[in-house]
C-alpha cells in the first residue's frame, strides 16, 4: 500500500508544479506591466 501513498504524493506534486508554471506564464504574458510595479528606483510603471 506504500506505492499508493507515494504515487498520490507524486501526482499532487506534479499537479502543483504544472499549476505554478501555468500561473507564472499567465502572469508574465497577460500582465507584463505588473513586473514593473516592484522594480527598484523612481521609474514609473510602463517606462524602461
Amino acid at each position: 500500500m506504500k506505492w499508493l501513498l507515494l504515487q498520490t504524493w507524486m501526482w499532487c506534486l506534479l499537479a502543483f508544479l504544472v499549476g505554478a508554471a501555468i500561473s507564472l506564464a499567465v502572469a508574465y504574458l497577460v500582465f507584463p506591466s505588473e513586473r514593473d510595479a516592484f522594480a527598484d528606483g523612481p521609474q514609473e510603471a510602463g517606462q524602461r
